[in-house]
């Protein structure tokens, strides 16, 4: 039976792990498909119109160049001639002379072709005598698009690799957390948790007034074990559980995946169809024509003189009624006030910018003086419009104002794309936060009844085998907690809690965490500390010990004899910071020199084979590389194979502050807690009848008889009827959640000041914000430790009493 078992809890996590990596591997490959199209598409189409709109600046130049050749003026025309010449992409400039009296032959040009692919402008050159237009001469310009090409191409190579690498890098990372981490940890549970149950029901020591039989209490899961106490068919049926609800997951995950591949598909079109009409040239000042992007025109009186087709399309309002007024805000805004083609005429200062767009303003390269912001104007369409409006001066030829010209661009769509990519992130976000709690739900199960077992355990074996259940638990826990952390990194939300704590302390408080686990080897643990160290800085201590924690784990697991070394080195101090480093030597197996350069990064290892001697999920190194960057500092590793390795972080630190408290990283002494706690009224509101059964063991243990609410109204219903000393409050419950509940009980005659804590799998820093904020005192986050329990109810009923 246990062999049967153990195949249907292997093989149902392989066929769930093979559908999530094709539909990642399908997925991925599709939208960086698709990304990677509509990425050189709107790149070729931006870089034309840029070369399009370095030609469209020959209009400039074109009165003094009809003066200059109608004059013969040989040095403005050369001067010219450079002038064009030095614009952007431009490579030649021909002036040929018309057949006339004295321009017949002549002919001046600057630069020489020498791309293959060119674009060239042609221009006449006319000359007004008597009111008769005459040509005089003919402009010709080649620009390159050589560079485009090249751009686009070696663009094309970074992002479809870069995509490529992508997916397959999310590939690996599914596959092995799937298959390795999590399928691999519930079968040895799995067998386990069956070997022990089998000998207690052999033995006959089965308690059947304990925990141990809760499907005897009405328990519907059977988690535990059934009449006949079969606790592997209960953690069986836990497991199902979890891979039922992994698999909706799943399936939400894909429908929004093809959500969004939708979306994506319809901004690609929109983003396509906006680079096609725009048209490859505009008019300057009175040859607006309507193929133009949006623009309009305003004199030095600023009053509209030109109202284009495209700019009426984007506000709603015809040339008729624009062009001839001075009220062109109305378009944009509710109330009146300059547009930007306002106060480029005006020549407005910084300030004045400043003012009406909240530093919003750049300059722009379109043209000399121009300016471009990028805002929102909830007055156009029916939802708003995201506009880029860019506005340069008009001048004449002798360089006085004439007006200013504005152009805009509709980016609506793409800011929208922006927006559901950051929903995307947050909902991601939030399937983490569900899995996390989801998991350590049926974590609490096993943790609390595996302590239970253990010590109701009358052999050795039967305790190295809990043991081992224990720690495989916590070890899985601990892998939840670090992907946590990553997705934290990578979210830029991780942030530290920097306060004042006793450096030595801390380090003698890590080096006595693994004392019990060196007492078994040849094994000494030293610590070396800079005499030169401050007594006390501030800075985050937890993250600090989760580092060392980390270099030391590894330290210990890879080394059998010899020494292991936490040393402490003050570095030279920059103004009033101090700059520490942090080392953890031994005299281990030591590491491939290959393998340095990748121990850092997640889900790698020094030994990648499958005869490695020694598990682990590479999260750890990864982790603590982001959290030495947070602080400030650098990691590194130095190791000689067979000899030993170095591992090494630096922090920056500050100086203690003097009204902060200090932690001096001390255990409280076990004589300070109470444990005594006859006569207190306890509620406990939770929904789970596994997790009720859970609480009852731990807190009948602590010596406390609770009465029960299985949701979060049935809670308030029965603190109105009954006065309790304490409030144990689960955060999700059905009917009334426990967020809603502290609310109604806080707000009751004799409750303000009655102690509620949290009871709960949600272990984001936003979800203690969330409980604090609804009226809670604690937070106690699953899976519980009795010890937790224990000092949380001593805290607090110690100090309600008093």
């Amino acid at each position: 039976m246990e062999t049967e078992m153990r195949k249907q809890l292997r093989n149902r996590p392989q066929k769930i792990g093979r559908r999530l990596i094709t539909l990642v591997i399908a997925f991925s490959s599709v939208i960086a498909a698709l990304t990677t199209a509509v990425q050189l598409l709107v790149e070729y189409g931006r870089q034309k119109e840029e070369v399009m709109n370095s030609l469209d600046a020959v209009r400039l130049y074109l009165p003094n160049m009809e003066a200059s050749v109608w004059n013969v003026d040989v040095p403005l025309i050369e001067t010219t001639l450079s002038a064009l010449g030095h614009l952007p992409t431009v490579e030649s400039v021909t002036v040929k002379g018309r057949s006339t009296d004295f321009l017949s032959g002549l002919e001046w040009s600057y630069g020489s072709r020498q791309s293959r692919n060119t674009i060239r402008r042609y221009y006449t050159l006319q000359h007004k005598n008597n009111g008769v237009n005459t040509t005089i001469a003919d402009l010709e310009i080649y620009a390159s698009v050589d560079t485009i090409y090249r751009n686009i191409a070696q663009q094309a190579l970074m992002i479809l690799a870069t995509n490529t690498v992508k997916t397959f890098i999310v590939a690996v990372f599914m596959l092995i957390l799937v298959r390795r981490l999590i399928t691999a940890r519930m079968e040895e549970l799995a067998a386990r948790m069956g070997r022990v149950t089998q000998d207690m029901v052999t033995t006959g020591e089965v308690d059947d007034n304990g925990p141990q039989a809760p499907g005897r209490r009405g328990d519907p899961q059977g988690f535990a074990g059934a009449v006949d106490g079969d606790e592997i068919e209960g953690l069986r049926r836990g497991f199902d559980f979890l891979v039922g609800r992994l698999g909706d997951y799943r399936e939400r995950m894909e429908s929004e995946v093809r959500q969004r591949t939708a979306q994506l598909a319809e901004s690609n079109r929109a983003l396509v169809a906006s680079a096609e009409a725009v048209k490859e040239s505009q008019s300057f000042l009175r040859q607006i024509v309507d193929g133009s992007p949006p623009t309009f025109v305003i004199d030095r009186d600023h009053r509209v003189t030109h109202w284009n087709r495209a700019c009426e399309i984007i506000t709603g309002i015809a040339a008729d009624d624009m062009v001839g007024t001075r009220h062109h805000w109305r378009a944009y805004y509710a109330a009146e006030r300059p547009v930007l083609a306002d106060l480029v005429l005006e020549r407005a200062s910084k300030e004045e910018f400043d003012r009406f767009y909240r530093g919003k303003c750049r300059p722009s390269s379109l043209m000399n003086g121009a300016i471009e912001v990028e805002n929102f104007f909830p007055n156009l369409g029916e939802d708003g419009k995201w506009l880029v409006f860019t506005a340069g001066p008009l001048v004449d030829i002798h360089g006085a104002s004439i007006g200013a010209i504005e152009t805009l661009q509709d980016i609506t769509e793409r800011k929208r794309a922006e927006q559901q990519a950051a929903a995307a992130n947050q909902a991601k976000s939030a399937f983490l936060a569900t899995m996390s709690h989801e998991i350590r739900t049926p974590m609490n199960v096993i943790v609390a009844f595996t302590e239970s077992l253990y010590e109701k355990a009358h052999t050795d074996e039967e305790r190295g085998s809990l043991g081992k259940i224990d720690q495989a638990a916590h070890h899985l826990l601990s892998i939840i907690n670090d992907v946590l952390d990553m997705s934290k990194v990578e979210a830029g939300k991780l942030s530290l809690n920097t306060g004042n704590f006793a450096v030595r302390g801390l380090l003698a408080e890590v080096r006595e965490q693994f004392l019990p686990l060196v007492a078994g080897k040849d094994l000494e643990l030293q610590l070396e500390i800079d005499p030169g160290i401050p007594d006390q800085l501030s800075g985050d201590d937890l993250r600090l010990k989760q580092c060392l924690i980390n270099f030391l784990s590894n330290a210990v697991k890879f080394t059998q004899t010899g020494v292991v070394v936490i040393r402490a080195i003050q570095q030279p101090v920059t103004g009033s910071e101090q700059f520490l480093r942090f080392e953890v030597e031994d005299s281990g197996i030591g590491i491939d020199p290959q393998a340095l350069p990748r121990l850092f990064s997640p889900f790698e290892q020094a030994d990648m084979s499958t005869t490695r001697q020694f598990g682990g999920t590479g999260l750890g190194l990864a982790l603590t590389k982001q959290l030495v960057t947070l602080m400030g500092g650098e990691i590194g590793a130095v190791s000689n194979p067979g000899k030993g390795s170095r591992f090494w972080f630096t922090a920056r630190l500050q100086p203690a502050l003097e009204t902060a408290e200090v932690k001096d990283h001390t255990a409280p002494e076990e004589a300070e807690r109470r444990t005594d706690f006859g006569g207190v009224r306890v509620l406990l509101a939770e929904d789970t009848e596994m997790n009720r059964e859970v609480m009852r063991l731990l807190l009948t243990k602590a010596g406390v008889e609770a009465d029960v609410a299985e949701n979060g109204k049935v809670a308030v219903n029965m603190a109105a009827a009954t006065a309790y000393d304490l409030i144990l409050m689960d955060m999700r419950m059905p009917v009334m959640d426990g967020l809603a509940a502290t609310r109604m009980i806080r707000a009751m005659s004799g409750y303000a000041a009655t102690p509620i804590i949290a009871l709960t799998a949600n272990v984001f820093d936003a979800d203690r914000q969330i409980c604090q904020e609804s009226g809670m005192d604690d937070f106690l986050s699953k899976p519980l430790r009795f010890e937790a329990l224990q000092a949380a109810l001593s805290k607090w009923l110690t100090r309600s009493e008093s």
